[in-house]
C-alpha cells in the first residue's frame, strides 16, 4: 500500500458505527418512551388493597372475628350511604390512615375544604363523606376480598382467609 491511498482505518470506522448506534438508540428512546404511570398506579392500588386486607386480618386476630356487617356483595369502602365504612373500625389501631385509590378517591387535608387528618383518625369521615375507590366483600366461603380496578379494567384482589 502506498501512502497516497485514501480511506478510513478500522478504528475510525468502529468509532463512527458506535456513535451511530448510540444516536439511533437515543432517538428510539426519546421518540417512544415507555410510560410507567399506569403500572405505578396499579402497583399503588395493589399495595393499598393488600394493606387493607392485612389490617382486616389483624382485626380478626385481635378480636376473634371480622368487623360486623361486612357486605356479602362487593361494596365500596367509604362513608357514603351505599358504602361500607372501614375507617372507624381499622384506623388508627390497625391502619395509620385509610388508603385511597390514587385516581378515583380524593385525599382531603389542610383547610376547611381540606381538613387535617393527622389530629384525629378518620376526621374527614365526620365532616365530609369519603369514597376510597376500593371494594370489600365477604364471600360465601367466609373470607374477605378487597378489590380495585386496574388501569386496564382487570380486577386486582387481596384476600383474607
Amino acid at each position: 500500500m502506498s501512502g497516497n491511498e485514501r480511506g478510513f482505518t478500522l478504528p475510525e470506522l468502529l468509532v463512527v458505527i458506535v456513535i451511530a448506534i448510540g444516536l439511533l438508540t437515543a432517538c428510539i428512546v426519546l421518540i417512544k418512551p415507555e410510560d410507567y404511570t399506569k403500572q405505578n398506579l396499579d402497583a399503588e392500588r395493589q399495595l393499598h388493597i393488600a394493606t387493607i386486607a392485612q389490617a382486616l386480618g389483624k382485626y380478626r386476630d385481635t378480636t376473634g372475628a371480622f368487623p360486623e356487617g361486612l357486605p356479602t356483595e362487593a361494596m365500596e369502602i367509604g362513608s357514603a350511604e351505599d358504602s361500607y365504612d372501614l375507617c372507624k373500625t381499622l384506623v388508627p389501631e390497625f391502619l395509620k390512615e385509610m388508603p385511597l385509590n390514587p385516581k378515583v378517591a380524593l385525599t382531603i387535608k389542610g383547610t376547611e375544604t381540606q381538613p387535617e387528618l393527622d389530629k384525629e383518625p378518620c376526621a374527614h369521615a365526620k365532616k365530609f363523606q369519603y369514597l376510597s375507590g376500593y371494594l370489600v366483600e365477604k364471600t360465601k366461603d367466609g373470607h374477605i376480598e378487597v378489590r380495585a380496578e386496574a388501569s386496564n379494567g382487570e380486577q386486582l384482589t387481596a384476600a383474607v382467609y
